[in-house]
């Protein structure tokens, strides 16, 4: 439930519509009938307003002579009074026209005279008196000017002179308890404190309290405890969360500061403190014109917090609790110690309690950034208590400022659940040098926290000898990319370079200078470590461009990077070297691309490969998405363009040849691939590693994943000879080979693809599916010892192409898992030739009889019923793919 502050709550009761008077010659000025004391309108039953404005009221309560009140006369007819209306105020200290508000001791009252004036107070204008003591209002009265000389009283008619024919004398009487009347609804509390004795002070439901010990005072003053709802009670820059509990403690008069310390305390609502934080409390005080201040805790057993309060709806029984609580576990509970618990006429002091947290940073401090570009990570601040756990602290106004130029989208930020808050950008200014930006929360420990960042040149220079163009030109990488910002350029002069495992920690652009006569030829070290490695890299590109590169492994990705570019390079790769590798990266969508690029020599041109877990499966949230577009891959070992262990991407539009003896394009265990477009070309007497090639395109998935595998052209050259003979064809197992290609072992390798518009030539078989699931249409499969084959051994094979050409074979399909092969051109309109008697006539009938493939006008039409079988090929080929340690022609057994 809301609770009001008291002297709100009575602005607002008084308010109401009053009957509005026509300005008249015929009368004097007049008091309105919206009048507010004890006796007029449900009042304060300790304030009354006396003549003249008034009759004179009956009491019996105890004239209060220590306050410091204020006469505020309001140019409008409301409260409080706004902003800028403040008509006419009058202090115990100041006055308009040298009027101050003074004490009657003998009369029992306060008063003050208003001297009005036509030319400030003319006829028809209205005002409204009101007395305030602090923050309360304790009564009001409505003033209609409406004519001179002359007063109406409120409640009788009767006509008043004024002093003078312009004076009115404003006389009211407070009494004790007007500070907390019993029509309150608030938590409150005011008493005499004496200077020689010990005062402790409780509010009216005991949550909220005061001990003033004998020497604090030097005379006596009225002690004043109210509950404040104002939200935020305690205004900015104080940055802490504030919670239900907030109250003013204030006397009258004075001190200013008391002799000896004073204790204040306050109960707590337990359902508002996380376990965590219970011993992170504390309280602040707060004075108007001052910093807030955190009070020391020390004991305060005055107060009971006992739960029995009425205030509010989630007291009952748990401020108790916790008060328990603190006493069971530490002799100091929260309560606190300070040095002016009220002030000086007119002052005041607020207090509310709160988590002390600290503020750390949250961000990367110091950063390095070009000129008038944003920085790479925004700086970004965490409100933590100072438990061990560190939770994070929500609703921190975290507040900051710029220093040395530059912007930020916010300047300030509250923090959430997860305690942080952050600018949002962090744009540097257009001048070289440092720039800072300032993060404070007022009452937190560590703040302020300073964050740094040098606005650099956002292009530089590498060249052996001289400079590029006007740029800050240096000789080797690390000193350029220590100079160079975050998303910054490095441009190269025509030379040769050494990169020796190069660690690349942002996003950078390393190119060719746009006036390089010839490409930079940038070489690696020869002993096995990366050209360049890219590392710590949360956002951002880091880029090669137009480059030559040398040696052994030149561009290595892994372990955090967003995205990588290797665009029109070319590379040159010793033996069982590689060009370029993405492995894992922790950036969710991390991304490597290769295009327009050539690679020669070594093990494998590019290789990607994620990790994988304790059995072996592949973490495909980590794993490397890579595309490689547009490139030529030539003489290499191993493979041409080797993924694996839960890959994605593309490998599209790339020409192949000369390829390793496990194929030209290989995607071992992956999970979503595309490969398309593709120009691969095997000779038949090309051996690597004492073996011949053995796939054009190999490919397997994980358990999910799949392939998309269009477009391609599989083309082996040369051979000959008994075309029963596997070792007569150009590619040892297969064009396209889907499934396990390198069977054994525990986990599972799938080949689930989609299979079309391919063209496979010379293979001893056109396409082989191991554990695979396979569709597609338009390919064309020729000049081949079996076309289509399929084996099943740790799941179901099933394979279905239509419309496609099988040309030139020994065998047109063999094996299990043959599930539709209809509406196919087998080279002849009479259908299959030789297929193995285990294949029923269902599989390939009805099919095409004339070349169908990529036509789309043409209709299957060949329902002749079953073709000719085959006798001395009557069962399906074994496995297409070598078992470990066979031999194939008196070769060397084949790795796997």
């Amino acid at each position: 439930m809301k609770r009001v502050v008291l002297v709100l709550l009575s602005f607002v009761a008084f308010v109401a519509c009053r009957d509005e008077q026509s300005p008249t010659a015929a009368k004097g000025p007049a008091i309105s009938a919206e009048i507010r004391d004890a006796v007029n309108g449900g009042g304060n039953p300790h304030f009354f307003w006396l003549p003249p404005i008034v009759a004179a009221p009956t009491f019996t309560g105890v004239f209060n002579p220590r306050l410091s009140p204020v006469v505020e006369i309001c140019s409008r007819n409301v409260s409080p009074c706004p902003d800028g209306q403040v008509h006419v105020r009058f202090t115990t200290t100041s006055g308009s026209g040298g009027q101050i508000v003074r004490v009657d001791l003998t009369n029992q009252l306060y008063i003050v005279n208003w001297n009005t004036d036509p030319s400030t107070e003319p006829v028809g204008s209205s005002f409204r008196i009101a007395v305030i003591v602090h923050k309360a209002v304790l009564g009001f009265a409505d003033v209609d000017i409406v004519g001179t000389g002359q007063v109406r009283n409120a409640n009788t008619g009767g006509d008043v002179q004024l002093v003078n024919g312009r004076t009115l004398p404003i006389k009211f009487r407070i009494e004790d308890g007007a500070l907390c009347p019993s029509n309150s609804t608030l938590d409150c509390a005011e008493h005499i404190a004496s200077p020689g004795t010990d005062n402790t002070i409780v509010s009216n439901n005991q949550q909220a309290g005061t001990f003033i010990p004998a020497g604090a005072l030097s005379q006596p003053v009225t002690v004043t405890i109210v509950q404040n709802s104002t939200k935020r009670c305690i205004p900015a820059p104080f940055a802490l969360p504030e919670f239900e509990d907030c109250y003013d403690f204030f006397t009258d008069p004075g001190p200013n500061q008391f002799n000896v310390p004073v204790t204040v305390a306050m109960c707590i609502d337990r359902e508002s403190v996380p376990s965590t934080a219970v011993h992170q409390l504390q309280l602040f005080q707060f004075d108007v014109g001052l910093p807030v201040r955190a009070l020391q805790n020390v004991p305060a057993r005055f107060l009971p917090c006992n739960g029995e309060s009425s205030v509010g709806s989630r007291g009952s029984g748990v401020k108790g609790f916790l008060a328990r609580l603190w006493r069971a576990v530490t002799p100091r509970p929260l309560f606190a110690s300070h040095l002016g618990v009220g002030g000086s006429a007119g002052s005041y002091s607020t207090f509310t309690w709160s988590f002390v947290p600290e503020i750390v940073t949250n961000s990367i401090n110091p950063q390095l950034g070009a000129v008038g570009t944003p920085v790479l990570s925004a700086p970004t601040v965490l409100l933590r208590d100072t438990t061990a756990a560190h939770n994070p602290v929500a609703g921190v106004t975290v507040r900051f400022t710029v220093e040395g130029g530059g912007t930020i989208v916010r300047d300030s930020a509250v923090t959430g659940s997860d305690g942080l808050a952050s600018v949002g950008m962090w744009t540097l200014g257009t001048a070289l040098g440092v720039n800072r930006v300032i993060a404070t929360a007022i009452g937190a420990i560590g703040s302020p926290d300073t964050f740094t960042a040098v606005a650099a040149a956002p292009v530089v220079g590498l060249c052996p000898a001289g400079s590029v163009g006007s740029l800050t030109t240096f000789t080797n990488f690390p000193d350029a990319l220590a100079a160079v910002p975050p998303g910054g350029k490095i441009e190269l002069c025509s030379g040769t370079f050494t990169a020796d495992n190069v660690e690349i920690t942002k996003p950078v652009t390393i190119e060719a200078a746009p006036d390089a006569a010839t490409p930079p030829v940038i070489q690696t070290n020869a002993d096995g470590t990366n050209g360049f490695a890219i590392d710590a890299v949360g956002s951002g590109t880091v880029a090669f461009r137009r480059l030559s590169f040398t040696g052994l492994f030149m561009i290595s990705a892994m372990g955090t990077y967003d995205q990588v570019v290797v665009d029109g390079c070319d590379f040159t790769i010793g033996p069982n070297g590689t060009g370029v590798f993405g492995g894992s990266s922790t950036v969710t969508s991390a991304k490597v691309v290769v295009m327009n690029s050539t690679f020669t020599g070594g093990a494998l041109g590019v290789y990607a490969s994620g990790d994988g877990d304790e059995v072996g499966n592949p973490i495909v949230a980590t794993a490397p998405h890579f595309d490689v577009l547009n490139s030529t891959f030539h003489d290499f070992t191993f493979s041409g363009i080797q993924y694996q262990v839960g890959a994605s991407g593309r490998i599209s539009g790339n020409t192949v040849t000369a390829c390793g003896f496990d194929g030209c394009i290989r995607s071992r265990f992956d999970n979503q691939i595309e490969i398309s477009g593709n120009a691969v070309t095997v000779d038949a007497d090309r051996i690597t590693s004492n073996s011949h090639i053995r796939w054009g395109i190999a490919a397997d998935v994980t358990v999910g994943g799949s392939l998309l595998i269009v477009g391609n052209t599989v083309t082996g050259v040369g051979g000959g000879g008994d075309p029963s003979n596997p070792a007569s064809y150009a590619i040892q197992f297969a064009g396209i080979g889907l499934g396990q290609i390198s069977p054994g072992g525990t986990i599972v390798m799938l080949g689930d693809a989609t299979v079309s518009r391919n063209i496979i030539v010379n293979a001893d078989t056109g396409l082989s599916a191991h554990d695979a699931v396979i569709t597609g249409t338009d390919n064309v499969i020729t000049g081949t010892l079996v076309g289509i084959a399929g084996v099943s051994v740790t799941t179901t094979t099933s394979v279905s192409l239509n419309r496609s050409d099988v040309t030139s074979y020994v065998i047109p399909i063999a094996g299990v898992g043959l599930v539709d092969l209809t509406c196919n051109w087998w080279g002849t309109d009479a259908g299959p030739q030789n297929v193995p008697v285990g294949v029923p006539a269902a599989v390939f009938t009805p099919f095409a009889t004339t070349p169908i493939a990529n036509n789309a006008g043409l209709t299957c039409g060949g329902a002749l019923g079953a073709p000719r079988v085959n006798g001395l090929l009557t069962t399906p080929r074994p496995s297409l793919v070598p078992t470990p340690g066979a031999a194939v022609k008196g070769k060397r057994p084949l790795p796997l």
